[in-house]
Order: structure tokens, then C-alpha cells, then sequence
């Protein structure tokens, strides 16, 4: 009986190991064929809201694929319909070899439904055709469901070797709180290390001034990816680590939601 216990025991372990690594961006290579339904089991809190794009409708309730190839070039938006949740935005960033999706639907404020970058998607880049040592500089853009609160991104990343490390900053993000009133958003995304397959997880130190005063917000994540030949791309999200247990007004997705991010290759 003990040795069952254990068993099940291991399992349930295993289990949460396997919740808490899923709760940062997810990440996927087929861009001619994106059904948000049926990934809408792989994105924290689900998809919300169906919008209409090219006659079709797609979202939490549609079972059509989207080519995202087909997207506008660079940040666009698409509202929500009335036929599903309501208030409902869902932001794209494309570039030529990957998709960044955000999505979140105003007056929902559960933790999950708050994380609003969902998804990557994209071709990876294959490590082993990199040069031994290299440097690839990023520049691009930080958003979320809102439009003109869009900020700056600059990223760098470094191979030296076999090993991929990266590092880069967002600012100028704006946008308003409730009774509180305009707020501006930057920091630095710290160092991280990709693994094979180019992706990494890392921390992320943000700080949020407004009426207030300034609040440094804490157990702040950021997931990355990157993507295209000569890693021509760069794409993911930041959001607050799942299970955290600071006080409300220090975690960036209760106070105000997370980010999605995208920038392009300026160097070489």
C-alpha cells in the first residue's frame, strides 16, 4: 500500500512540475495553420473572445485554423465579436518568421486570464548554424491588448561557443489605472541562458511610476525564443511567475496585466 502511495504521490509531483513550466508562453512552429479553439488548452487562462479576420471567424468558440502567415506586417490589433466573450482584443506582432499572440478581454481580472501574451509562433532557429561567436542586436516592440500604450525594445544576444546567453531592456510602455490615473512601465530583462532549442526563461525587473509613486514589481518573468535563419527574429512574453506570493500590488499581472514582445535583428 505504501509503495501505491508513493507512487501516486510522484505523480501528482509531477504533475504541478508540469503545470507551473506550461504557465509562461507557448511556444509552436506551424504558422499556416493556428486553430485558437483547440490550443486554447495550451495558453494560460484560454482564449478569449472570436474576432473575424479575412471573412473566417476564429477564437475560443470557431474550429477554423488561422494562416498567420497572412497577418498584417508588424503589431495589429482585431476586436473582438459580440457572439462570445465580451470585450475581447486580440493582439498579433509578425514578422517574417514568427507570430507573437496576445489576447485578454477587459473586466476579467482572474490571474490567468491577466497573462496576456499567449503564444509564439514560429521557426526556430537551428543552433549548430550559428557562428562559433557571434552578437545579434534586437529591436522592436512591447504590447499588450491595449492600443497606444506600445513601448520600446532593445535585446542582445551573445554566442560564445556553444553557449547562447541574452539580455536587453523595455521602455516607454504608458497606460492608465483606475482612480490612480497614467502610468509608465520599464526595466531590464535579465540574463538568461537558451537551451538547444533557443529558448529560455528568465526575470525580469520592472518598475511602474505613477500618482502614487514608483513600485518595482517582483517575481516578474520573461519567456523568449528565437527564430528564422541567422536568428533573424526574436519573440515572447513577460508575465509574473505563477504561484507567487507577494502582496497583489507588487506583481505585474494583478496590477496590470503582462506584456507580449517581438523585435527583429538590426545587426548583421
Amino acid at each position: 500500500m505504501r509503495k501505491h502511495t508513493l507512487k501516486i504521490g510522484l505523480i501528482a509531483v509531477t504533475l504541478l512540475a508540469t503545470s507551473i513550466v506550461s504557465a509562461g508562453v507557448d511556444f509552436k512552429t506551424n504558422l499556416t495553420s493556428y486553430n485558437f479553439q483547440t490550443e486554447s488548452a495550451n495558453v494560460l487562462g484560454g482564449y478569449k473572445g472570436n474576432f473575424t479576420y479575412g471573412g473566417t471567424d476564429y477564437g475560443e468558440s470557431k474550429n477554423a485554423a488561422l494562416n498567420l502567415t497572412t497577418l498584417g506586417a508588424g503589431l495589429t490589433r482585431h476586436t473582438g465579436n459580440a457572439d462570445a466573450t465580451p470585450n475581447a482584443t486580440y493582439a498579433f506582432y509578425k514578422q517574417p518568421n514568427s507570430v507573437v499572440i496576445a489576447n485578454a478581454a477587459r473586466g476579467l481580472n482572474d490571474f490567468n486570464d491577466r497573462q496576456v501574451v499567449k503564444a509564439v509562433v514560429g521557426t526556430p532557429t537551428v543552433k549548430s548554424t550559428l557562428p562559433t561567436n557571434a552578437i545579434y542586436d534586437y529591436t522592436g516592440k512591447v504590447f499588450n491588448h491595449i492600443a497606444g500604450t506600445e513601448g520600446d525594445l532593445v535585446y542582445q544576444v551573445k554566442k560564445v561557443g556553444s553557449t547562447v546567453t541574452g539580455s536587453g531592456s523595455v521602455s516607454g510602455i504608458s497606460g492608465a489605472r483606475p482612480t490612480v490615473g497614467a502610468f509608465t512601465l520599464g526595466g531590464t530583462l535579465d540574463q538568461v541562458t537558451f537551451d538547444n532549442n533557443l529558448k529560455a526563461t528568465g526575470n525580469a525587473t520592472l518598475t511602474l511610476v505613477d500618482s502614487s509613486g514608483t513600485t518595482v514589481f517582483q517575481d516578474t518573468k520573461y519567456d523568449i525564443g528565437i527564430f528564422g535563419p541567422g536568428a533573424a527574429e526574436i519573440g515572447g512574453g513577460i508575465y509574473t511567475k505563477q504561484g507567487s506570493t507577494v502582496a497583489n500590488d507588487l506583481q505585474l499581472q494583478r496590477l496590470i496585466g503582462g506584456y507580449a514582445f517581438g523585435g527583429a535583428k538590426t545587426t548583421p
